[in-house]
């Protein structure tokens, strides 16, 4: 079976995060690309150019969950590869110029359209783990939610073959959905609660509803 990530983040790859957890529609004033959001000054063509990132990211994976999850071809695995490398790149050229494109720099539609890409640079897992301290930053500003904060820190964790801490990581297996590895797992509710997370069953319910799996399982 052909899986683009083994470790499905359910909200980023199909929502527009960036979109659903936007700020309250920002006020434009003429001025030479400048985008005035209540008291705060945005970079409107640096906001506009992560957006794109981000939507090209969505619009790959849209195309790889219509094709079903157990028949992904490998055209479409390689387009997406490339995209997030792409991505990544430019992400990183960014950061170097402008460092992390916090709220008062993109607006909160371009913080997590920045964070999107993080997420789904997996083949850094260096980068990933360097922008961990800014993303806990962000959490700790308001710039992003709890669960923005968990699939980063669950992504990385996972992929240093360690146990999750909340529990987003997952695999799908013959329709089945499995949670990887969670460290004390007696507490993984409450750690979400502090968060603002969902129950992991309510979590689970959620991705069996997105991927069209059999909720009898």
């Amino acid at each position: 079976m052909h899986v683009l990530k083994k470790y499905v983040m359910i909200i980023n790859i199909l929502f527009l995060a960036f979109i659903l957890g936007s700020c309250a529609a920002p006020q434009i004033e003429p001025s030479a690309g400048i985008l005035h959001y209540k008291e705060q000054t945005v970079n409107e063509p640096l906001r506009n150019e992560l957006l794109a990132m981000a939507i090209s990211d969505q619009k790959i994976r849209r195309k790889i969950i219509s094709s079903g999850i157990d028949s992904i071809s490998d055209e479409l695995l390689l387009e997406a590869r490339n995209i997030d490398s792409r991505n990544t790149q430019r992400l990183k050229q960014i950061i170097e110029e402008f460092g992390w494109p916090n709220c008062d720099v993109v607006g909160k539609e371009g913080v997590s359209a920045a964070l999107l890409i993080v997420q789904h640079s997996d083949r850094d897992i260096n980068f990933q783990k360097r922008m961990l301290p800014k993303i806990k930053n962000a959490f700790n500003s308001g710039d992003i939610s709890g669960q923005d904060l968990a699939l980063l820190v669950d992504r990385v964790l996972i992929a240093a073959d360690e146990m999750q801490i909340y529990g987003s990581q997952i695999e799908i297996v013959n329709g089945d959905v499995i949670v990887l590895p969670v460290s004390e797992p007696e507490d993984l509710d409450i750690r979400r609660k502090k968060l603002g997370l969902s129950t992991m069953i309510q979590y689970i319910k959620l991705i069996r509803q997105v991927y069209n799996l059999d909720e009898s399982q």
